[in-house]
């Protein structure tokens, strides 16, 4: 070969490798424009790459495949050709379980670690482990009208740690230790480290001879740099949702700083919990007077149901006429006890409706009905507390209360929770949370998401509220029968 034909032949190869470089390096950074949600460069000659490499395949693509298919052909191809070790077959199914959860786009539907799925159970009990609070997961709308998963505070125990670091309802938690609570899966972290939105392939291939070229500053270039460079390194210290919620839902006792998030707009501040197991009543009562009774439901169970009908029933013997049920911080709980605790009140009549899949995957509107219990208490008033704690099945009992009785809801807007979970436990004790319906009140109102607006709003002391509230509350006629 002469010296011209090895010319040739090498300016080539650097052509087909520059080449190589620019198509991969703009599709990675394509890549990570869609992890990192900032819209890609208009001017971009690859605009549909991202497409390629987006986590939701565009419907019809493809022919369909059966999940179970799909993903053991994926794993038989992972042991065949993968170079590293892999992680275990546990740890592989969990990560693909995720994915297919998170997919749905419902916080509601997805999977628990076996200290979050222990935790909602123990709720039932009256034990709060780690926080002293219950906690889910929630959609929350950026100022860039995004939206990003954040694990949020539906209600605070009294007397746990939440309490005394003064977090409230609502509350967003968005870090843990300094570490970023991720909103996907920590995998994503792996993508964001292997990309640039700066580098070789944004330069043209340049000879060794060449006097270097004076690169003349720019400042949009530079500041995307800058945003690539912050996103990379908040990625790698990040940790997993599941893994946080583990940490403030477990037994394991220490003392921790929380990053929190309040109100719109959002204002940030740092607290520190000691965590540990709160124990408080389930339900706790009092007389507050010869003719009216106080009645607090903290969560709704077999067991509170059993406790709160005892104390209606000596409320009934005792000559007590006007009721004062305390629903603030109740997280819900079981829908069939919030029904059962209704009709301990109300007798016969509507209780709810739920939005669900019939036998036939057709979407229905089924009545809950509720029948007069054994015990009655049956108010000449009555008026329940709430607050921005109230949320799930106990607002679905206040609505009906409301609805059905005239009761009159005294103190803040409820949390706005209008699913129904069923929590499905694993054989390794995690757990898979699914939102099979959602409920509306007896009368068909949507309250997910919005919450119920009280009645009264006290000026003072709730409790004192309450009780001039009973006077105004007018129970229909046809509300009790039988």
């Amino acid at each position: 070969m002469n010296q011209k034909e090895k010319v040739w032949w090498v300016s080539a190869t650097v052509l087909s490798l520059a080449g190589f470089a620019f198509f991969a390096g703009l599709g990675m950074r394509g890549l990570f424009d869609r992890l990192t949600g900032r819209p890609m460069n208009a001017a971009s000659v690859l605009n549909g790459y991202p497409r390629v490499a987006s986590a939701d395949p565009r419907v019809g693509a493809e022919p369909d495949m059966r999940p179970r298919e799909l993903y053991l052909e994926v794993l038989r191809k992972l042991q065949l050709y993968y170079v590293e070790t892999l992680p275990s077959d546990t740890q592989l199914a969990y990560g693909s379980v995720d994915a297919m959860l998170n997919s749905l786009k419902d916080p509601n539907t997805r999977l628990l670690s076996k200290a979050e799925a222990d935790a909602l159970q123990s709720a039932s009990t009256g034990e709060f482990p780690g926080l002293g609070a219950v906690l889910t997961i929630k959609q929350h709308q950026r100022t860039d009208k995004s939206n990003e998963r954040l694990i949020t505070v539906v209600s605070v125990i009294p007397g746990g740690p939440a309490e005394k670091a003064g977090l409230l309802a609502g509350d967003r938690i968005t870090e843990v230790d300094g570490h970023w609570v991720a909103p996907a899966h920590i995998s994503y972290r792996v993508l964001t480290q292997l990309t640039d939105s700066l580098g070789p392939q944004d330069y043209r291939p340049r000879d060794p001879s060449e006097e270097p070229e004076e690169v003349k500053p720019d400042p949009e270039r530079d500041k995307q740099k800058k945003e690539a460079d912050e996103a990379r390194a908040r990625w790698k210290n990040a940790t997993d949702m599941s893994a946080a919620m583990k940490a403030l839902l477990g037994e394991e006792k220490g003392e921790h700083e929380l990053t929190i998030e309040r109100g719109k707009p959002a204002k940030v501040s740092k607290v520190k919990v000691t965590l540990g197991t709160t124990t408080v009543p389930l339900v706790s009562s009092r007389k507050l007077n010869d003719s009216t009774g106080y009645l607090k439901v903290l969560a709704l169970s077999a067991g509170s149901l059993q406790q709160a009908g005892d104390v209606l029933g000596e409320f009934q013997k005792s000559g007590v006429k006007n009721l004062v049920l305390d629903l603030r911080g109740s997280p819900g709980g079981s829908l069939e006890a919030a029904r059962d605790l209704a009709g301990m009140l109300m007798g016969d009549g509507k209780f709810a409706v739920l939005k669900q899949r019939d036998a036939k995957r057709q979407l229905v509107d089924q009545p809950m009905l509720v029948k007069g219990a054994s015990v009655r208490f049956k108010p000449a008033s009555l008026s329940i507390l709430v607050d921005s704690g109230t949320s799930s099945s106990a607002e679905v009992l206040a609505a009906a209360l409301r609805e059905n009785l005239g009761a009159k809801l005294v103190g803040a807007t409820t949390f706005g929770d209008g699913t129904e979970q069923e929590l499905v436990r694993l054989d390794n004790g995690s757990g898979i949370s699914i939102t099979r319906a959602k409920m509306l009140t007896s009368k068909g109102e949507d309250f997910d998401g919005k919450g119920l607006k009280a009645d009264v709003t006290p000026q003072g002391d709730p409790l004192d509220a309450a009780v001039k509230a009973l006077a105004q509350a007018n129970r229909p006629a046809v509300a009790v029968r039988g």
